[in-house]
């Protein structure tokens, strides 16, 4: 089931945002985060507790961020786990993702 709500996992920036300069990106995201955080108690119906928050900023950039939006690391190695559903060894997530 929880391969199924993986993409509820990730939030997008809008495209006007993400050609805005790098600073002022990490500014609009650290306000994301603090909001989403507050909006969804630090917890993810599925999925538990919000441990951190992962920024991929520019290529080789990678922040992680706490629920206030406070930058914890700087290009930490980052370990990100996903859920799949596979039957007999075949991915069939494409049968649930909306085209």
């Amino acid at each position: 089931m929880l391969a199924v709500y993986e993409s509820v996992r990730h939030m997008q920036l809008d495209s006007d945002i993400q050609l805005l300069p790098i600073h002022e990106q990490v500014v609009y995201v650290q306000s994301l985060v603090k909001a989403h955080y507050a909006n969804c108690n630090g917890t993810l119906e599925l999925w538990g507790n919000i441990q951190r928050y992962v920024f991929y900023c520019a290529k080789g950039c990678v922040l992680t961020l706490n629920g206030d939006g406070v930058i914890l690391q700087e290009n930490p190695t980052v370990n990100i786990s996903c859920a799949t559903l596979s039957v007999k060894n075949q991915d069939v997530m494409n049968l649930f993702i909306k085209k």
